[in-house]
């Protein structure tokens, strides 16, 4: 006899007896037909007990199955209702954009604007981000403005000369006859 570990699902295993078949022995004939009959007997109480064992065997490991089975079963509808779920989900969150998480495009990313679909890129060019506000556009009524004043003394003056032509724009050291 020879034992193995049969290994099911959630890490449970069954511990199958194996037996090698019986190996027919030839009987000696011998003169006297009562000690034939009794070691044919004796075999025959042997086989009986293998057969025995072997059909428990057997309905054990049936039983196992079994439960193996069902537990399948349940397992693969469980599997059927998961994707069912994952499916509904990817929909749903297809149809919404992640504000935390917004598509990709060539303002938010490294992507070229030559690479981007067309569908974001009219998105993008007709749709402005800016909320607008209640007033009206430019200087608002009652700012006062804030500019750089005149000093009333100045500290000193530096001439500053143009060392470009304002017609051509050249330096002017490259023009003949200007001498700086």
């Amino acid at each position: 006899m020879r034992k193995r570990k049969v290994h099911t699902s959630k890490n449970t295993s069954i511990n199958a007896t194996v037996k090698h078949p019986v190996k027919l022995v030839e009987v000696p004939i011998t003169d006297s037909p009562s000690v034939m009959t009794r070691e044919l007997l004796s075999r025959l109480k042997k086989l009986e007990s293998t057969v025995s064992g072997l059909s428990s065997d057997n309905s054990r490991i049936n039983r196992n199955l079994q439960n193996v089975l069902n537990e399948n079963r349940k397992l693969k509808k469980e599997n059927t209702k998961l994707k069912e779920e994952n499916v509904e989900l990817k929909k749903r969150l297809g149809d919404t954009p992640n504000p935390s998480n917004p598509l990709k495009n060539s303002t938010n990313s490294s992507i070229p604007p030559s690479k981007e679909d067309i569908r974001s890129s009219q998105i993008r060019k007709t749709e402005s981000l800016r909320v607008k506000s209640e007033r009206p556009a430019g200087g608002q009524e009652g700012h006062e403005g804030h500019t750089l004043l005149r000093r009333s003394h100045i500290d000193k003056t530096v001439m500053l000369e143009a060392n470009f032509c304002p017609h051509c724009a050249e330096f002017v050291e490259h023009i003949e006859g200007v001498a700086i």
